[in-house]
């Protein structure tokens, strides 16, 4: 081997991969961080996950507490995957993010693999590197919440269901029916994506796709297990409270936040003055769910108005209130991106000096800008990388309507809830489609 063919080897291979291995393994350190200071992987709804997992601990998972909303608001996943590790290491929260942060990496080798199987090696190291650099999925990896082990299901499923599409092997789908039940086990949203993806499956049946009677039985067979998991879990429900429901999460939202915001707007009132209006209970009561929609189909355009602000927050957010947590801070830092998604550009600037020289704040300036631009490439290269799928064969036209199908849930569904939390499950397929962009005039592979 010459010393020219040597240093090609070197850049093309030793060097980008060396590069991915330092920022995948360089997360896993940052658990440090929890364990010196386990309070900063709490927040609110961290409670709800803890007390079910103690129930778990304590062998009484499955029974419940009657008494008791958590276990109904909290479907049981991740609560058993947090009992899972409190067993093993006791209650170390470290250890729980040490696990989430690894199952990051477990995501980047997803999208490797999907990128490498579907397009190019080159795409596929593209999808795993953006991944890898995603601030906001490291950050929500270090709190004791759902939304890394969802992804990491979510991921999972759709990798699975990839996997069939390559090997018309209906035991793919099967595990892929598992994951996504798993995975409505874990956040509820997930239960979207059943009927989403039968209906991809079924679309296999089509001439184009030449999966016939395989399509057909991996659509019995991932729906069936699907089903199977979220079923089983509403008729536990139904006998310890009374709801058959995976859990009523989503009806309690509409009440809380979705009513409220639009009658707040439709009569120029304060979002709390609107709430007591609108009267909630934690154990919901027939006719909540009617009464709250009901706001909903009387003012539409106010509602349209808060679910699109509520799809811009999720989209735009920077995790700026997780950034804070970690270095111990429990404040707000001053509306810049508020006042700028308000076309306040005034307000916006004056609140950008009061962070440059608040040395408290003065490094979220640091961090924030480049994490909302790193965002505004990716779903640039997203577009490209969409267009590209789509001017292929069927497979990759059938791999770009699972992605954008997929990422619609994630984004649209939360609307006046969203926050940048919640565009975490799509992330990693906004990285696969970006990583396509980048190499877009690459030959997708069986396509």
């Amino acid at each position: 081997m010459t010393g020219l063919a040597a240093k090609r080897i070197l850049v093309r291979s030793v060097l980008p991969w060396g590069l991915l291995v330092v920022l995948l393994g360089a997360r896993l350190p940052l658990a440090q961080i929890v364990r010196q200071a386990p309070e900063k992987a709490l927040w609110p709804d961290s409670l709800g996950y803890l007390d079910v997992a103690h129930e778990w601990v304590q062998g009484t998972g499955i029974a419940g507490d009657p008494s008791s909303s958590a276990d109904l608001y909290r479907p049981p996943a991740y609560s058993a995957f947090l009992a899972a590790v409190f067993g093993l290491v006791g209650e170390d929260y470290a250890a729980v993010a040490f696990v989430q942060l690894a199952m990051g990496i477990g995501v980047s080798l997803m999208l490797y693999w999907l990128g490498r199987v579907f397009w190019s090696p080159r795409a596929g190291y593209a999808a795993a590197l953006l991944y890898a650099l995603t601030p906001n999925a490291i950050l929500w990896a270090l709190s004791i919440l759902s939304d890394t082990f969802f992804v990491f299901l979510v991921a999972g499923a759709a990798a699975s269901l990839a996997a069939f599409l390559v090997r018309s092997q209906v035991k793919w789908a099967v595990l892929s029916g598992f994951l996504v039940g798993v995975a409505t086990l874990t956040r509820p949203i997930g239960v979207v994506l059943v009927p989403l993806w039968i209906v991809l499956l079924v679309l296999l049946t089509a001439k184009p796709f030449r999966r016939g009677r395989a399509a057909a039985w991996a659509a019995l067979g991932f729906g069936g297990m699907a089903l199977l998991l979220v079923v089983g879990w509403a008729f536990r429900n139904q006998q310890v409270h009374g709801l058959f429901t995976v859990s009523p999460i989503d009806t309690w939202n509409l009440g809380t936040y979705s009513a409220p915001s639009t009658l707040a707007r439709a009569e120029g009132i304060p979002i709390e003055q609107a709430r007591q209006q609108i009267p909630t209970s934690v154990f919901p009561q027939p006719g909540d769910r009617a009464r709250y929609l009901r706001i909903l189909l009387d003012h539409p355009l106010d509602y349209l108005y808060v679910h699109w602000r509520g799809t811009w927050l999720l989209l735009s957010e920077a995790g700026q209130p997780s950034q804070a947590q970690l270095v111990g801070e429990r404040f707000q830092t001053p509306g810049v991106l508020i006042a700028l998604r308000h076309g306040d550009l005034g307000t916006a600037f004056s609140n950008l000096l009061a962070a440059v020289r608040d040395s408290r704040l003065r490094w979220f300036v640091l961090i924030t800008w480049p994490a909302l631009a790193f965002q505004a490439v990716v779903y640039g290269l997203s577009l490209k990388g969409l267009i590209a799928l789509f001017r292929q064969g069927w497979t990759a036209r059938w791999l770009g309507l699972l992605l954008v199908a997929t990422m619609a849930v994630f984004i649209l569904v939360p609307g006046p809830v969203g926050t940048g939390r919640l565009r975490l499950p799509a992330e990693p397929f906004l990285c696969l489609l970006a990583a396509i962009g980048i190499a877009p005039g690459e030959r997708a592979q069986g396509a």
